[in-house]
């Protein structure tokens, strides 16, 4: 009987621990994909982008770059040049966000 209640107790727990990896093996793929589905919906295209731009009523070059120093003025305007030989769409919107944030924003 002892070795019956322990196959018991063992087939018990290996289905319990197989069922309990099941579930979080299930919740890690669904929190994969929301994630994953929420950036890529969130993300702007670069059509989108330009279209918006040209709604606004925006200028380029930019008028002036904060702090609006020689210095500063400088080196913004060259991290736009880098930005606009990026190849990749997204890439290159990523870099436009950042670099302007980096020269219109930054006290």
């Amino acid at each position: 009987t002892n070795t019956a209640t322990n196959t018991a107790t063992t087939t018990t727990t290996t289905t319990t621990v197989m069922s309990s990896f099941k579930l979080s093996s299930f919740l890690f793929v669904l929190t994969w994909i929301c994630v994953n589905l929420s950036s890529i919906a969130a993300a702007l295209s670069e059509s989108d982008r330009l279209d918006a731009y040209e709604k606004r009523g925006y200028s380029w070059p930019l008028d002036h770059v904060n702090p609006n120093t020689e210095g500063w003025r400088y080196n913004m305007f060259r991290r736009l040049a880098q930005v606009e030989r990026i190849k990749h769409d997204d890439d290159r919107y990523n870099g436009w966000v950042a670099a302007m944030a980096a020269a219109i924003s930054v006290p």
